[in-house]
């Protein structure tokens, strides 16, 4: 669904009952809210390919190239503040999902 959901609109026959709801991938771009993130983070593969992303090498030059072509100088910097935020948040819901299956 994530790398999908440029089609949300799309009438694909392979997207018709999808598992998980374009809106949840879609409202944290969006239409952001908390919600929305809480939503996203309730899927745990969400959550870890978010937090993957945050913390890969590659991830990080992707972001910084995205965001460089932003003409606000100080859009690199509170998108990358944003992110550490949202990453710690991923964290944190993955430690807690992998200590309620153990408990």
């Amino acid at each position: 669904m994530l790398v999908l959901a440029h089609r949300h609109n799309r009438n694909d026959e392979y997207l018709q009952n999808p598992l998980v709801s374009f809106d949840t991938v879609r409202r944290p771009m969006y239409k952001y809210s908390k919600q929305a993130q809480d939503d996203f983070f309730a899927q745990s593969a969400y959550t870890f390919l978010f937090l993957w992303f945050v913390k890969s090498q590659a991830g990080q030059e992707f972001a910084a190239a995205r965001f460089a072509e932003n003409d606000d100088e100080r859009h690199s910097e509170r998108m990358f503040k944003e992110i550490d935020m949202l990453g710690a948040e991923a964290n944190k819901k993955l430690m807690s999902a992998a200590a309620s299956q153990h408990s």
